[in-house]
């Protein structure tokens, strides 16, 4: 279990450092002296772009997988707040004298 806790705090840090160093790139080279058709920096932008999407629909679709969970968790688990029907048991009522 901790080699899989492990795993998983490298590879989220990998992808925010890509996701960082990517951003940065295209920020710092965004207005560069461009070459014409062949410029290597436009096409590194064009890569970082592409990285920079990808990350972001896979950050989405994470966060909406996580969302969908977490609500089904809470809908079929309701607290006492939120119990439909009353009963003795349920009040803690002693029937017995």
């Amino acid at each position: 279990m901790k080699m899989k806790k492990t795993t998983f705090i490298i590879s989220a840090i990998f992808l925010l450092v890509v996701l960082a160093f990517s951003s940065l790139f295209i920020i710092a080279e965004a207005d560069h002296d461009c070459h014409g058709e062949d410029c290597s920096v436009c096409k590194i932008i064009a890569i970082a772009e592409s990285v920079v999407k990808g990350l972001s629909l896979i950050a989405l679709a994470a966060a909406s997988c996580a969302a969908f969970i977490f609500i089904a968790i809470e809908s079929l688990n309701p607290t006492d707040r939120e119990r439909f029907f009353t009963t003795p048991v349920s009040l803690r009522v002693k029937l017995t004298e």
